[in-house]
């Protein structure tokens, strides 16, 4: 494994073994970059602190309870982990209730999820030391557990979440009685804090970026819808199995559509790919059409995302997106509404075509780029050449230029002069 001068540095100041850890070891195996650094050894946080006084290493305690602080000179920045194993309450949540600091590497290893993270680098002596299988594992492309599925998912649920991370971002199997435990345990996901799931939840949805495996990102919705965790993310993705659509525009039933635009959409409208139709079947359930599926596919988006405490930024824009992707479907909108309506949502513009151009791709009957998003390119620049206005500020008066309107209807004012201007 190849390591920096920095880190040989720290080693040779280290009493006893200094050891990589964890997925900086997983990912030199199988030859993909890694920026982040886990560290390990028998020294505990405050032994660790008081080796490196006086060096040129600066220490920062993250966790005394778990043992962690970082470690940083010359801006590299190294976790550091003293051996431990972790106690759970077994329902399920992401924090040990307790921890106790071990001697032993053997102990440390198995208090970790999978054996493809049980991977420890012996700096000193330049060798790897596997003792749960994880070497062999990563050649099996294989993603199993430390100990029995049963008490390893019992005791984190949020691992559910990595082990289909893993899985998709590196094209790995999931070994039956994993699968089988975490299916049976992801209810368990409710003891989760909600940002750590939305956190698993976005590199999942960046999964094709790992290792450049196209479609890494379906696979792993596929993932989650199978072993039941996309019950606590966006529980309506599911209820898209089934629902057939008119098949001279769609090769896939809803669910297999919402995965197939995710798959073909850029990273960042991958949130509105997911939501963008996903109101269909409980309108296609309650009507017998699917008629109003944006706004209705909108406000389901922004209670799911709310819940994963998404911020409120990012909320609204994937509200925008989903609401708005329906309009001038079939090309036949006139062009002061197309002007109006680029003209309105002028900000996400961009990734509206985007989305439309997913929605079109991910319907599997056609190809090259959606017309309707055709039809928005071609008209911005020129909107813009003509020098509309695109927001209030950008026109040529102000509130106090209209001294014949009442002072608390100018802004109104002023917005209807804008869109006039389009």
């Amino acid at each position: 494994m190849k390591i920096s001068p920095i880190l040989k540095e720290l080693a040779g100041l280290w009493r006893g073994k200094l050891y990589v850890v964890g997925g900086a070891v997983r990912d030199a195996i199988l030859g993909v970059p890694t920026a982040d650094v886990d560290l390990a050894s028998p020294l505990t946080a405050d032994e660790v602190r008081a080796l490196l006084e006086g060096t040129r290493f600066r220490t920062e305690p993250h966790s005394l309870k778990l043992g962690t602080l970082g470690i940083y000179a010359d801006g590299e920045k190294f976790e550091y982990t003293a051996f431990r194993t972790d106690s759970y309450d077994m329902r399920g949540a992401h924090s040990p209730s307790a921890v106790s600091f071990g001697r032993t590497l053997e102990e440390d290893a198995l208090r970790r999820d999978f054996t493809v993270n049980a991977l420890y680098y012996d700096i000193e002596e330049d060798k790897t030391v596997d003792v749960t299988g994880g070497r062999e594992d990563i050649a099996r492309k294989l993603i199993r557990t430390v100990r029995a599925p049963e008490a390893v998912i019992a005791e984190d649920a949020l691992r559910i979440m990595r082990m289909v991370r893993f899985a998709a971002s590196y094209g790995f199997e999931i070994d039956p009685g994993v699968m089988e435990c975490a299916r049976a345990m992801s209810g368990n996901l409710k003891n989760v804090a909600p940002e750590r799931i939305r956190e698993e939840f976005e590199r999942i949805l960046s999964a094709d970026a790992v290792c450049g495996i196209a479609g890494a990102q379906r696979r792993g919705l596929e993932l989650l819808t199978e072993c039941g965790a996309i019950d606590h993310i966006v529980p309506e993705l599911k209820e898209g199995i089934g629902v057939e659509q008119n098949k001279r525009w769609h090769r896939f039933d809803v669910y297999g559509h919402i995965l197939s635009t995710v798959e073909h959409a850029p990273r960042r409208i991958r949130l509105a790919a997911l939501f963008h139709d996903i109101a269909k079947p409980v309108l296609k359930r309650e009507t017998g059409v699917t008629a109003g599926h944006a706004e209705r596919g909108a406000e389901i988006a922004a209670r799911r995302l709310s819940a994963l405490r998404y911020p409120k930024a990012e909320i609204g824009e994937v509200k925008e997106l989903v609401a708005a992707h329906m309009f001038d479907l079939k090309c036949n909108e006139s062009e002061e509404a197309l002007r109006l309506f680029v003209q309105e949502h002028v900000g996400i513009i961009d990734k509206l075509c985007e989305l439309k151009d997913a929605d079109w791709a991910g319907g599997g009957t056609r190809e090259g780029t959606n017309p309707s998003a055709d039809r928005i390119r071609a008209l911005l620049p020129v909107m813009r050449a003509e020098g509309v206005a695109f927001a209030v500020k950008e026109l040529k008066i102000t509130g106090a230029d209209l001294t014949g309107i009442e002072p608390a209807r100018r802004s109104v004012a002023l917005y209807e002069l804008m869109k006039r201007t389009a």
